[in-house]
């Protein structure tokens, strides 16, 4: 999965993108560190510069409870 994050702001941002599954999410790769937010939910802090784009690409395996 990748996800773009736009910044037009001048100054760089911090946004927090939460991703929720229908069951457990094991981690295969990541481009950014996450963290597991809840039982079901990954969290990642993405580091946006001003006026420019960033990118996050993850993929994770999903055990349906």
């Amino acid at each position: 999965t990748t996800r773009t994050f736009h910044n037009a702001k001048n100054t760089e941002q911090t946004i927090e993108f939460e991703q929720s599954f229908p069951g457990s999410a094991e981690v295969v790769s990541e481009s950014l560190q996450s963290t597991k937010n809840k039982a079901r939910s990954l969290k990642w802090e993405v580091s946006v510069p001003a006026d420019s784009d960033s990118v996050l690409n993850f993929k994770v395996r999903v055990v349906r409870l």
